[in-house]
């Protein structure tokens, strides 16, 4: 419970200060705004509730994300709805992501997505389905933004398991915009919010793959790229769970760190 009061008194006032001031206009009516101009709104009060959430960030690759020359696909494994808070909060180029469309419901990530010009699926509506797959590629194809798939299609419940199967439908957006694939293992973000965890830190451990053009993956098939895609980040996964179970036994995370390195390890670590 002190967990949620902490984070209600230190971020939840100026969740509700933007979300009077700008994220119910900038939801409702995104056409009205530049959407830079609601991508930087919506990372600015992302990376503040990241930080209070007090993650300690292990990040690699990053610049294969925020240097990229044109937008990519982001392929990563989901843990939680954290996921999405997370990458917002370190991407610096804009990204909008592909999510079911349960999420439109939630309170503050959907809000969020919605700003954004997020794109919710109905997976029992094959023709909604490909629209917005239509919509993705022109997203991409035009220079508008990156986009964000989590391609197991649900997050993972049972961290004992091994990430689950990427669903080669998914694909479909990067093979159609014959865009860059970013690979994305991350660890970790399952942690944040749970009232369970209450932690003086929170590791969590992301890892950008160089990207793969379309030079290299147009030939494969749906099937034969998303187990590629697959093998690549299940793989690194499972080395994060190795050094992440090294972290918790030596118990670093109930070392005690200030607001100010948060702040500037975010910062050095999003550059």
């Amino acid at each position: 419970m002190f967990k949620y009061l902490r984070l209600v008194f230190v971020s939840g006032f100026n969740i509700l200060w933007c979300y009077f001031k700008w994220m119910v206009r900038y939801s409702n009516h995104p056409e009205k705004y530049p959407f830079e101009k609601r991508y930087k709104a919506v990372r600015d009060v992302v990376k503040q509730f990241a930080i209070h959430c007090r993650m300690q960030w292990n990040i690699e690759g990053i610049e294969y994300l925020n240097k990229a020359e044109k937008p990519v696909v982001i392929i990563a494994n989901h843990l939680s709805m954290m996921d999405i808070v997370c990458l917002i909060a370190i991407s610096e180029r804009p990204i909008t992501f592909v999510a079911k469309k349960e999420v439109y419901k939630y309170p503050f990530v959907g809000r969020c997505l919605k700003s954004i010009d997020g794109l919710f699926l109905d997976r029992s509506d094959l023709r909604q389905n490909v629209k917005i797959i239509g919509e993705a590629v022109s997203d991409i194809t035009s220079g508008k933004c990156s986009i964000g798939i989590y391609p197991e299609g649900t997050r993972l419940k049972n961290l004992e398991e091994k990430t689950g199967e990427f669903h080669p439908g998914s694909l479909k957006i990067a093979v159609r915009s014959k865009a860059d694939i970013v690979c994305l293992a991350e660890y970790g973000t399952f942690r944040p919010l749970p009232k369970e965890l209450n932690y003086k830190s929170y590791p969590i451990q992301f890892k950008f793959f160089e990207p793969i053009s379309f030079e290299e993956y147009g030939k494969l098939s749906t099937t034969e790229l998303s187990t590629l895609l697959h093998d690549k980040v299940a793989e690194e996964v499972e080395r994060m769970k190795v050094v992440d179970k090294e972290y918790m036994d030596k118990k670093l995370y109930k070392k005690k760190l200030t607001y100010q390195w948060w702040r500037k390890y975010f910062d050095d670590q999003s550059r």
